[in-house]
């Protein structure tokens, strides 16, 4: 069950959180048109099991062609929560985490003199640590 005002709950600069009841995705320009195009939007969706998906993590505004479509395979109305965020931001610190997901490592790589060439050869990065 979803807690809390139905409808938008945005900041003056256009950051917040709506939460609806609704087969479809949530169109934020609706009650503020200027919204800026780089914004984010999560959208989190109550399924018929009572379990959250999402469907949509840092999706931009301005990359969205159709910005109220309905929801892909699910029909009926249903508890929404959409976040928008003035960038990529972590599930964490929007207040969800995702399950089942496998952790995702993304190597670094320095650029420059240090850049690694392809030969498979280890080597010291400064700042880097040994566990």
């Amino acid at each position: 069950m979803v807690e809390g005002n139905v409808g938008w709950s945005l900041d003056e600069f256009g950051r917040g959180i709506g939460r609806h009841f609704a087969e479809k995705f949530q169109d934020p320009t609706l009650v503020k048109p200027d919204l800026p195009g780089r914004y984010c939007r999560k959208t989190l969706v109550e399924d018929d099991n009572k379990k959250w998906q999402v469907v949509e993590l840092c999706e931009r505004l301005d990359g969205l062609i159709q910005l109220d479509a309905e929801f892909y395979e699910l029909s009926g109305k249903r508890n929404i929560i959409t976040i928008l965020t003035d960038g990529e931001k972590d599930p964490m610190v929007m207040g969800f985490t995702l399950v089942d997901e496998e952790v995702q490592t993304f190597p670094v790589r320095p650029e420059g003199e240090l850049a690694v060439q392809d030969d498979d050869e280890d080597m010291d990065v400064p700042g880097d640590f040994i566990e």
